[in-house]
């Protein structure tokens, strides 16, 4: 899994992406969710976003890509 790192936002605590699998991770307060091929401009544009929620809504949730909840564990390991 990609490192989470720690963003200011309302909606997202963190976030994370693995350049070799395109995997996006976000985390939701306690929540901690798996995106599916999402290319790295539209990692770099959310993780330097000024507004963080309002880019991963409209490029990540609106633009369809598979995801999955997953565990602590799971979004925490290498």
């Amino acid at each position: 899994m990609p490192p989470l790192k720690p963003i200011s936002s309302s909606q997202i605590t963190a976030i994370g992406w693995n350049p070799d699998t395109q995997r996006l991770v976000a985390q939701f307060g306690e929540s901690f969710y798996e995106y599916d091929g999402v290319p790295a401009r539209t990692a770099a544009i959310i993780m330097f976003s000024e507004s963080h929620g309002i880019a991963f809504d409209q490029l990540v949730k609106k633009g369809g890509y598979p995801y999955r909840r997953i565990t602590r564990e799971l979004a925490e390991s290498d």
